[in-house]
This record gives C-alpha cells, sequence and structure tokens, in this order.
C-alpha cells in the first residue's frame, strides 16, 4: 500500500465505522455508497482535471443532503478522499494539489467491498471503475499482428469493479497532466446562461433608462443631462404611508391575503418537490432555471428606518451598490461629512449587515425592502431634538404620494401561450394577471401601502 493510501486509510475507516454504527437503514447506506462512487467515478474519467465540475460539489443540493449528508460518515468519506470546504462557501472542493488517483481508486474498492460484504450487494450492481485514458505514442502496426497462444488476453470483470487493472497490470496513480494538453469544454447550459444573463443586463438597462429622471444644465456642454432622480422624502416618528383601502374583491374567499399566501406556499412546496426529485443538477442548469423565472424593474423603492422613527426613503437603480445608498444617507443629512457618524445597514429578520461592495439586486432587496440603520457609538448626528431634526428641511416638504412608489416587475423570458392567453382576453385582465396583481397589492401594503406609479404623478397613495 502506498503512503497516499496508508494516510487515507484511517479516516475513510472511521467514516465507514460512523456509517454503519448509526441508526440509518441499509437502504440509505447503500445509496449513500452508490452516490459515493458515482462522484469518484467522475474524478477517474478525468484525470487532467479539464472538467472542474466534477470536483465541486453542492452542499445545500437537496439531492446530496438527502443521499449523502444525511447518512452519518458521507461528508467524512468525501474529506479523506481529500474534499474540503472552501472558505465560508456552500461548496466543497476538490484541489489538484490533493488527488490522488492510486488513493481514490483505493477508496473507491473499499465501498465497493464493504457494500457487498456488509449489506449483501452484488458486483454486477456497481459500475466498472473507469481507466485513464493514456495517449499511446507508438505508431499502430500497418498489418495483422501474429496471434501469441501464450500471451493472456484475460478481462476480468470483478476487478475491473473493484478498481484494479483487469488485464493485470496495477495502476501507479501518477499524475501525468503535463505530458497532455489541458481542454476547457463550455456546456450548452453555460452557453445559454451567458446568453440569457446578457439579455436581463439589457432589458434592465432599457427599462431604467425609460423611468424619469430629471434634466440638468451640463456644466461642461450646452447639452441637458438626465440624472436618476432619487425623489428622496423623509417621515416623522409616527407618520406613515396611507394604507389603500382593502376592497372586497381582494379579500373575499381565497381571493384575499390569506388565499394568496396559501396558494404562494403551494406553489413553493411543489416547486421544492421538483427539484429534489429531478436529481443532481450543474450550476449551469440551476442559474438557467432561476433567469427564467426573473423578473427586471423600472427602480428599487427603499425605505431606511433610523432608530429614533424617522424614515427615509429613496429609489435606485439595481445594479448599484449599497456605498450608494450610503452616500445618499449623508447627502440627506443637514450635517457637514465629517459630523456625520460612523453608522451600518443591516436587515432583519434575522439581523444581516449590508456590505457596502455588494450590490443592491445581490442583498436580495429588490425590487422593495425596509432596512434599518444603526448608529456606531450609539448617538446620532448633532441636531436630533430640532423640527427637522438632522435632515435637510427640504425633504419634509416633499409630497410623499409622488416620491414614493412600488416598481411593477416585467418577466424578460415570458411564456408566449399565457402571453397569447392575454392577448386573447382583449385587455389582458386574466385570471393570472388578476392573481399577479393581488400578489403584488399586498406585497406593497407590507412595504408602506403605495400603488403603482412611476414617479410621474401616478404614484398615488
Amino acid at each position: 500500500m502506498s503512503d497516499n493510501v496508508a494516510t487515507m486509510a484511517d479516516p475513510l475507516s472511521s467514516a465507514l465505522d460512523s456509517m454503519f454504527a448509526s441508526s440509518a437503514f441499509d437502504a440509505d447506506i447503500l445509496t449513500a455508497i452508490t452516490t459515493l462512487i458515482k462522484y469518484i467515478d467522475g474524478i477517474l474519467k478525468d484525470p487532467h482535471g479539464a472538467n472542474s465540475r466534477v470536483r465541486q460539489i453542492n452542499t445545500k443540493n437537496a439531492a446530496f443532503r438527502r443521499r449523502v449528508a444525511s447518512v452519518p460518515g458521507g461528508l467524512e468519506f468525501l474529506f479523506g478522499i481529500g474534499f474540503k470546504m472552501e472558505g465560508e462557501s456552500t461548496e466543497m472542493i476538490l484541489e489538484r494539489n490533493r488527488e490522488h488517483h492510486g488513493s481514490i481508486r483505493e477508496a473507491r474498492a473499499i465501498l465497493v467491498r464493504v457494500a457487498c460484504e456488509k449489506l449483501k450487494a452484488e458486483l454486477s450492481d456497481f459500475p466498472v471503475a473507469p481507466r485513464p485514458s493514456v495517449t499511446s505514442t507508438v505508431t499502430a502496426p500497418t498489418k495483422q499482428m501474429d496471434f501469441d497462444p501464450y500471451r493472456s488476453n484475460l478481462y476480468n470483470t470483478s476487478a475491473a469493479v473493484l478498481g484494479a487493472d483487469p488485464t493485470g497490470i496495477d495502476p501507479t496513480g501518477e499524475d501525468r497532466s503535463k505530458d497532455f494538453p489541458q481542454h476547457t469544454t463550455e456546456t450548452d447550459a453555460e452557453r445559454k446562461v451567458q446568453e440569457m444573463k446578457k439579455k436581463v443586463e439589457e432589458a434592465e438597462l432599457r427599462e431604467q433608462n425609460s423611468f424619469s429622471s430629471t434634466i440638468i444644465p451640463s456644466s461642461s456642454s450646452s447639452n441637458p443631462v438626465a440624472v436618476f432622480d432619487r425623489m428622496l422624502c423623509v417621515l416623522r416618528p409616527g407618520e406613515n404611508l396611507v394604507t389603500p383601502p382593502v376592497t372586497a374583491k381582494m379579500t373575499d374567499g381565497a381571493g384575499g391575503d390569506a388565499g394568496i399566501i396559501a396558494s404562494r406556499a403551494r406553489r413553493m412546496q411543489e416547486e421544492r418537490k421538483k427539484m429534489e426529485d429531478a436529481g443532481f443538477t450543474t450550476k449551469a442548469m440551476r442559474e438557467k432555471e432561476k433567469l427564467k423565472k426573473a423578473k427586471i424593474y423600472s427602480h428599487t423603492q427603499l425605505r431606511i428606518l433610523f432608530p429614533d422613527g424617522y424614515s427615509l426613503n429613496a429609489r435606485f437603480k439595481s445594479s448599484e451598490h449599497i456605498s450608494v445608498v450610503e452616500d445618499t444617507i449623508r447627502s440627506a443629512l443637514a450635517v457637514k461629512d465629517h459630523d456625520v457618524p460612523p453608522f451600518e445597514l443591516y436587515v432583519v429578520p434575522p439581523r444581516r449587515t449590508l456590505e457596502s461592495s455588494a450590490k443592491i439586486v445581490e442583498e436580495d432587496l429588490v425590487p422593495a425592502a425596509r432596512i434599518y440603520l444603526s448608529w456606531g457609538n450609539g448617538v446620532g448626528p448633532p441636531g436630533g431634538t430640532g423640527e427637522h431634526a438632522y435632515f435637510r428641511p427640504e425633504l419634509f416638504a416633499i409630497n410623499v404620494s409622488k416620491a414614493v412608489s412600488y416598481p411593477q416587475g416585467k418577466k424578460v423570458f415570458g411564456n408566449e401561450k399565457k402571453r397569447n392567453g392575454a392577448q386573447n382576453s382583449g385587455d389582458g385582465k386574466g385570471e393570472g394577471s388578476a392573481k399577479d396583481r393581488r400578489m403584488e397589492d399586498m406585497v406593497k401594503r407590507m412595504m408602506g401601502g403605495v400603488k403603482y406609479g412611476n414617479g410621474g404623478g401616478k404614484g398615488e397613495i
């Protein structure tokens, strides 16, 4: 046994002991072993590291949690063959410098042997262990070789299943990747994801550019410049946005908020079950499904709540960073920059601090959200007891009904059948669109009760 195999044997044995000492059913243990063998076979089929996906495991995947992570010793076995967690991410990664094919083949043989001995499995239940492809430098003969009656032509299938060489030649496990060219391949799903991302970015840019902006003269040229209007406004403690009247249609039976929430819960449960039954999916496949449901918005409406009860309302582009939100807060204060105490922004529940370098869309604040501000030293800026507190006085005189508007979402990749059905209905008020409107109306009331609007006088409260 090589040094690598000897080093690996103890953690693997400990992992398997934990697996069989647990209260897990034999069927669950066999499923875990079969899945581990599939991971190992994916690595052995790619000895030169051309495909990095076979060396990455998403630990949040529902199928992985059910088949491997839920069985004691499953994760420990992966750690034993070289996988490790990458920082604070949820992915397990097998780095090339920790990958030893001879040791991994021995680990595969141990799994097959234990399954046959303790779970009464058959060798035929497992696939044949893949052999590394080696490009021969010997020129193929031009004529058929003479038959040698003394040369062995035996192919041992049982040995192949256990990971041994079926022809009798022991695998060396030597890394010969430097002798072969490295190739990177891009799947159709990855190309499709890139195309979809580009289309979403272009559609979002068009939507945001068409949104209302303030035209100001340029200091460097005679042409006016369009600037995104933040529509800043401040509400005093106890002052709130007026909630729109609740109509009977919105609360009648299944059409009310309770029915909408129940319908959404059922839909989310069906989606989770669909993901679990789908088995293993690649990162590109998951991103593709997420982009299919993506919506774009003209702007993001944020409401920043201060510790003393004041709140600042402002609009932002979803692609802007949290640092822009912080700068906007400073610009709304009536004190100089050096008098502004340090502060941090966070959301609840649970409490999560927003990173200045992150984008608004990355922090899941689109299309609207409430965020909270806390002063670093517990004391706000000077002037907090006056009529206008520490805010600029003109921000209290703005018409809130025109300043605050809930953005309406538009799907980039809509269903053609549903679109055609909405067009055939004449006014587009079919059952599906009515449900969407009731859902968004409920969310708007939770965010402060603002109806649809684009900032041009249509955002009535």
